[in-house]
């Protein structure tokens, strides 16, 4: 018997990851393109020039990175949900008003 290495993602839940990367990619090139603006912003307040950058990479784009997440999550539950299909819940309450 082989073992699934892929961890159980068939090609087409696999290939929903996709939007994930592209949201997570256009986040850091939106935090990359506002950096010189923030890195202005924070040289006003007194700080040193790389707390902008360091700001962004270290805070900014991990929280992106949580919210994308949670998104992408709620997004699937909620399609379960319409579907009819989810173990609980929505599913449950639907298939008992239909008796």
């Amino acid at each position: 018997m082989s073992k699934d290495l892929t961890g159980g993602l068939s090609a087409i839940r696999s290939w929903r990851l996709w939007g994930v990367l592209a949201a997570y990619a256009a986040c850091g090139l939106t935090l990359g393109l506002a950096d010189p603006l923030f890195g202005q912003q924070v040289l006003r307040l007194g700080l040193k020039p790389g707390m902008a950058t360091a700001l962004t990479v270290n805070v900014l784009l991990p929280l992106a990175a949580a919210a994308i997440a949670a998104a992408h999550r709620a997004a699937r539950r909620l399609f379960r949900v319409c579907r009819g299909g989810d173990r609980g819940g929505v599913g449950r309450l639907r298939h008992r008003l239909a008796r």
